[in-house]
């Protein structure tokens, strides 16, 4: 039990670096970054196909408005995937990007009700 409190305050603490910092992300999306606001019904999954540049991290954020719960996945196209880290509807996934391509984004609303949320890439 330990253990697992210690991995949690260690992956919260990365995020919170990673939304805080004021250097710059490298811009990993090809097209540059985006920021789109959409909205998903009560118990679907919305998902975004995004190219992202090899050489460049891919990160990519979800923020909702603090009343639902989101849960999110970014893949690769060779079956590589990171989970979403963060509280309720807050979460952001890295993944180093080592070849070009699409990286497919899957966003899941836990809420009984729809959700409003913004969608953010570097």
């Amino acid at each position: 039990m330990k253990t697992l409190k210690r991995l949690l305050l260690t992956s919260l603490l990365g995020v919170g670096i990673l939304l805080t910092s004021s250097e710059p992300v490298a811009a990993g999306r090809i097209g540059g970054p985006i920021a789109e606001r959409i909205t998903i019904p009560a118990n679907q999954t919305a998902v975004f196909d995004i190219p992202f540049a090899a050489g460049q991290p891919a990160v990519v954020t979800v923020m909702g408005n603090g009343m639902g719960s989101i849960h999110m996945a970014l893949h690769d196209g060779d079956g590589n995937s990171a989970l979403g880290i963060g509280f309720s509807d807050r979460k952001t996934a890295s993944m180093n990007v080592y070849r070009e391509g699409l990286f497919r984004v899957e966003v899941r609303n836990l809420s009984p009700t729809a959700s409003a949320f913004t969608l953010q890439t570097n």
